[in-house]
């Protein structure tokens, strides 16, 4: 832990302190604003808001950010290293952190959540009613609606004829695996 990150952590838990325990996390002071579980005093609340903002010039600074770290293989959210092989822009913890958020807010929306469709029987990726029949490999449902899954097919073939373009070949036993039992699956029998 470098010395930035040791003292953005010590402030962040010594204002969640003075917070919890109804003082002001600015100026540590006591009164009706943070008893009422508010993080500023009415004092610093009033300083802190009546700070002009540039909206304009925040948005182009986060954006030249997030270009700087894209190009250098950060977190466009926190700027940690990236794996050589991690094909996202954020890493695994923004990602889920991103994802609960979405969730959030389209159950506030009253939409339903991506995280239940595969428990109602709805296909993962759209959320149509899948398609019955097919199974995979190991016997299981394809989790699809007809739409997406003609859709993996058709990218699947482009991924292969992409690689084989690119390497001169293809891996393992790529024609038969994946462009055989996708395009045509398997059906599946009543027991």
């Amino acid at each position: 832990m470098d010395a930035r990150e040791y003292s953005r952590n010590y402030m962040r838990e010594t204002r969640r302190w003075l917070v919890d325990r109804g003082y002001c996390s600015e100026c540590g002071n006591r009164d009706a604003f943070t008893m009422a579980g508010r993080w500023r005093c009415a004092e610093c609340a009033e300083r802190h808001n009546s700070q002009p903002r540039d909206r304009k010039a925040e948005n182009e600074r986060a954006k030249e950010q997030r270009k700087y770290r894209r190009e250098n293989r950060l977190c466009t959210k926190c700027g940690t290293p990236l794996p050589n092989l991690y094909s996202y822009v954020m890493c695994k913890n923004c990602r889920a952190h991103d994802r609960n958020i979405q969730e959030v807010r389209r159950r506030d929306r009253g939409i339903m959540p991506k995280s239940l469709y595969r428990e109602l029987g709805l296909c993962v990726k759209c959320g149509a009613p899948r398609m019955n029949g097919l199974t995979l490999w190991g016997g299981e449902e394809i989790q699809l609606c007809e739409r997406c899954y003609a859709n993996t097919v058709k990218n699947s073939k482009a991924g292969r004829d992409s690689f084989l373009e690119n390497h001169g070949t293809t891996w393992g036993n790529y024609q038969y695996e994946y462009e055989h039992l996708i395009r045509h699956g398997q059906k599946r029998e009543n027991p």
